[in-house]
């Protein structure tokens, strides 16, 4: 069993039940909003809450429910055929890890359109409630993408000290 391994799935796994719970949250807070706001405004706030919580709990749920037995293989990997696991990872980290500058500038565009809306507009309407929702989540998924990378890096820099495919 290899710390490096264990240390980032549990990370993954524990990253999933947040993003499950955050999910669940904003899916309840839009859905409300959705149901009892009669203003502009927080029909234009639910909008992004509740489709970006809808995402958060899909990727979350995911995330959680495939962790533990990607772990189970990889360690069994790692154990009987260690340059397999670093053919099989590396590439797949690698993906991760531009995923993860993609992720961030998608996010603040998102958190800077936000930001416009709400200040652009004056009145409590529903772009005003449309930026105030994207900037929140969007600034949620941020920071969320961040504490990732960081835990994504030691996991792949020790897929690097692996021997190669000869």
């Amino acid at each position: 069993m290899t710390p490096a391994l264990q240390i980032y799935f549990q990370a993954e796994k524990k990253a999933g039940m947040f993003f499950v719970a955050i999910g669940i949250l904003a899916c309840w807070v839009g859905a409300s909003l959705f149901m009892k706001a009669a203003a502009p405004f927080y029909i234009g706030f639910a909008l992004p809450i509740l489709a970006i919580g809808i995402l958060q709990l899909v990727v979350g749920t995911t995330i959680t429910r495939r962790t533990d037995q990607q772990l189970d293989d990889l360690e069994r990997l790692l154990v009987t055929e260690p340059a397999e696991f670093r053919q099989t990872e590396e590439p797949r980290m690698a993906k991760v890890m531009r995923n993860f500058i993609t992720l961030r500038r998608v996010e603040l565009v998102l958190v800077v359109v936000g930001v416009f809306l709400y200040f652009w507009q004056q009145e409590w309407l529903f772009s005003k409630g449309l930026g105030l929702g994207l900037a929140l989540q969007a600034g949620i998924a941020l920071v969320a993408d961040y504490f990732a990378e960081k835990r994504a890096h030691p996991y792949h820099s020790f897929i690097s000290t692996l021997p190669s495919a000869p």
